[in-house]
């Protein structure tokens, strides 16, 4: 296989595509709006164009509901423990209900890892934790991840939630470049 590189196109219709190194096919939505359909483009600047008023109703749903699984399942992939991933799929179902589609946690981004710690070490319910994880400094978060009673289940929740990761493949492929 050939080591594909970083690519610009300017294609007519569609504009400026750029292709990361992994890319072959790109997907832009038809006029800046995603619900309108994607252009789809390839890195050789073939393009299909597949807007959604193409598909009958009984379609759509079933594109509606296969898309809410994704969005609702998509940060639950760095989850520490089922239960955090639960908390995810809640959080963003919550805010896409209120119309939200990008939103982040709201300026705060909870260390799931030292939740999940947290509560193991304290036998305190998952609310407890995140209150006081919330209200502590980013400082307190930091030396809390390094108490020596807490540090050694961070390590093995953070060892399982990595596990099967080739780092050295993945360094070895930085090196290079």
């Amino acid at each position: 296989m050939s080591k594909r590189e970083a690519l610009v196109l300017t294609v007519e219709g569609v504009g400026e595509v750029r292709f990361g190194k992994n890319d072959l096919i790109v997907a832009l939505p038809i006029g800046g709006d995603a619900t309108s359909g994607w252009h789809y483009i390839s890195r050789d600047a073939e393009v299909f164009t597949a807007p959604v008023s193409d598909f009958p109703p009984g379609i759509m749903a079933a594109l509606a509901a296969h898309g809410q699984k994704q969005k609702e399942k998509d940060g639950t992939g760095n989850a520490p423990t089922a239960k955090a991933a639960m908390e995810i799929i809640r959080r963003v179902h919550g805010q896409l209900s209120q119309g939200l589609f990008n939103a982040t946690g709201g300026g705060f981004s909870i260390d799931l890892i030292l939740v999940a710690a947290l509560v193991e070490y304290s036998g305190k319910t998952d609310a407890e934790v995140r209150e006081f994880v919330k209200q502590s400094t980013k400082t307190e978060r930091d030396a809390m991840r390094l108490d020596p009673e807490i540090e050694p289940i961070v390590r093995r929740l953070e060892q399982q939630r990595t596990k099967g990761v080739d780092v050295k493949g993945k360094l070895s492929e930085f090196m290079q470049k």
